[in-house]
């Protein structure tokens, strides 16, 4: 087997690739919608509004809690391409599995924690495990500006596949997640 990650970067953003710097989170609770006001001179200033205030794209600021951290590409590879490279892409934040404790980490490298996929060291970044429970989207624009580190092989990406339908559908599907790098 070739192992998790590909020998070099793919030349285009795909499904399987390491990103450094992203944003991720979610809606914080009481959900709080703002509206964007233009203070003194000029500056921009948001205050909380009592209900959202859709843009003409149709869509609204609200405030919400997250982290900046590693993630990992979840779209295909050819949603990623579609309409010019303007859909949204689904990212999972990358965590250091020594947040973990030692019998959890076992269970992540065995693919017995359906929410949490195992990610082989690469590079400078350590063993790692990917939340799947913290799956967003985010602006291709944004994803743009993040810092590629590295591509998954094919048998990463069957292995992504296999965690994800595990995850989404609590069902042991195999050896396609087999611990290994």
């Amino acid at each position: 087997m070739a192992g998790f990650w590909a020998s070099e970067l793919a030349e285009e953003l795909s499904q399987g690739d390491l990103l450094a710097g992203a944003w991720v989170g979610c809606t914080i609770h009481p959900r709080t919608a703002l509206k964007k006001v233009t203070g003194k001179h000029g500056a921009t200033l948001w205050h909380e509004a009592s209900s959202l205030v859709p843009g003409t794209d149709g869509k609204a600021p609200y405030l919400s809690r997250g982290q900046q951290a590693l993630t990992l590409v979840l779209s295909q590879s050819c949603e990623i391409d579609k309409k010019g490279g303007k859909l949204p892409v689904l990212l999972a934040p990358v965590l250091p599995l020594s947040n973990l404790p030692s019998q959890m980490q076992e269970n992540v490298r065995a693919a017995r924690r359906h929410a949490f996929l195992h990610v082989p060291a690469v590079g400078s970044v350590p063993e790692s495990y990917c939340d799947l429970r913290a799956i967003c989207f985010v602006p291709r624009p944004v994803v743009d500006e993040l810092g590629r580190i590295a591509s998954t092989s094919e048998e990463g990406e069957l292995r992504i596949a296999a965690q994800v339908m595990m995850f989404l559908f609590r069902r042991d599907i195999g050896p396609l997640v087999s611990v290994g790098e």
